[in-house]
């Protein structure tokens, strides 16, 4: 199965989600759910404002070792080395 991410920030989403959980942007063209039904896209609950023109910080991750700002895409903290997986450690 391919993996599906946000054009606007590159955070993994669902095959079926209809907006990303990271940035809360639309996700056009989502794919049908099972059974061969389109199911209707939600009605909006506010009206659209106009986008900004300064771009949005890029996704990323802060580690939990070192606080360092890894873009979303890395693995490991790129300066000490924490693997992402870290960040899901209970406490």
């Amino acid at each position: 199965m391919e993996e599906r991410r946000c054009p606007t920030c590159g955070a993994l989403v669902a095959r079926d989600a209809g907006w990303c959980g990271q940035c809360f942007s639309p996700l056009g063209g989502s794919a049908a759910p099972q059974g061969g039904a389109r199911a209707a896209a939600p009605a909006p609950t506010e009206v659209p404002q106009a986008r900004s023109t300064s771009r949005r910080a890029p996704a990323a991750w802060p580690c939990p070792v070192c606080d360092h700002r890894n873009p979303i895409e890395a693995e490991v903290c790129a300066v000490c080395g924490t693997p992402f997986a870290r960040l899901f450690d209970r406490r």
